[in-house]
């Protein structure tokens, strides 16, 4: 009897256990995501010294504020879903003291305040210390419970350029009509190669940030070329490229758009593919 009693508790832990690691069953158990199914139309984040980043979702595009500038909307969205994936877990503490030391206080300090909004909707999470491999310490404002979650503050920058647009000035091929560079008009007779290469370039061109002033001033100018139809409207765009440094070692590169009123500075990387393809035009003689 003790026998089949001790055997009869043996099998009942044995259901426990099974029980609590069944993932079925701890999917069930899940709670449902903080966010529910939010539509994140807003955001900003910011740091304790006040430096902040604001984005708005406008007609399904995100826009940097007051900055006027286009984000990145793959990538914003994809942080997003990140965030709107994550539900409560066992807490990592709750109180006061504990919150100042996972750096997610909010008069006593945090790392990124992030708010957010969807339509009258509005959550404010406080982000703190690094908690392990692509994992911080977060705490919903006005709440107690410090949780361990899988964001970073490299995912919340506060640098302007990490959220934009980089391929804001590229021109897609099927956009860009008949080009122009320098005062040549590009025809049929043209080296079809090196054609071909210039338009790859202004398709796949991207910038770096915006350039400073002293960037502005200080670059030389090395080309321009103009497309037909590629801007909004059917209108034409005009690009002009300036060297920053010498031919032989060029230290980046400044653009400017028609379409836009921001200069923008591009890394050697990025700007000499577009020199020599412009150069292997312009020294070609015309047909």
């Amino acid at each position: 009897m003790k026998t089949a009693t001790l055997l009869w508790l043996a099998a009942l832990q044995l259901l426990i256990i099974g029980w609590v690691h069944n993932p079925f069953a701890s999917a069930e158990r899940a709670q449902a995501p903080w966010l529910g199914d939010a539509e994140i139309d807003t955001f900003t984040v910011e740091d304790q010294d006040g430096t902040q980043r604001h984005l708005v979702r406008s007609d399904g595009v995100w826009m940097l504020e007051p900055e006027g500038l286009p984000g990145d909307g793959a990538k914003i969205d994809a942080l997003l879903d990140r965030l709107a994936a994550l539900s409560p877990t066992p807490p990592l503490a709750t109180s006061g003291a504990a919150a100042k030391r996972f750096a997610v206080a909010e008069a006593d300090g945090f790392e990124r305040r992030i708010t957010l909004a969807a339509g009258k909707k509005s959550w404010t999470a406080l982000l703190g210390r690094s908690q392990g491999p692509r994992h911080s310490a977060l705490r919903w404002a006005n709440e107690p419970e410090i949780y361990r979650v899988a964001l970073t503050l490299a995912d919340w920058p506060l640098a302007l350029e990490d959220w934009l647009d980089r391929t804001l000035l590229a021109l897609p091929e099927a956009q860009q009509g008949t080009l122009t560079v320098g005062s040549r008009v590009l025809t049929e007779a043209d080296d079809a190669s090196a054609v071909a290469t210039l338009r790859q370039r202004l398709a796949a061109l991207r910038v770096s940030r915006l350039a400073s002033e002293a960037e502005r001033d200080g670059a030389e100018a090395v080309a321009s070329v103009s497309a037909e139809g590629a801007g909004d409207g059917g209108q034409a765009v005009s690009l002009r490229l300036a060297r920053l440094g010498t031919e032989a070692s060029p230290t980046g590169y400044v653009l400017t758009s028609s379409a836009r009123p921001e200069t923008f500075y591009l890394a050697p990387y990025q700007g000499r593919p577009l020199q020599d393809a412009l150069a292997a035009l312009e020294s070609t003689p015309s047909p």
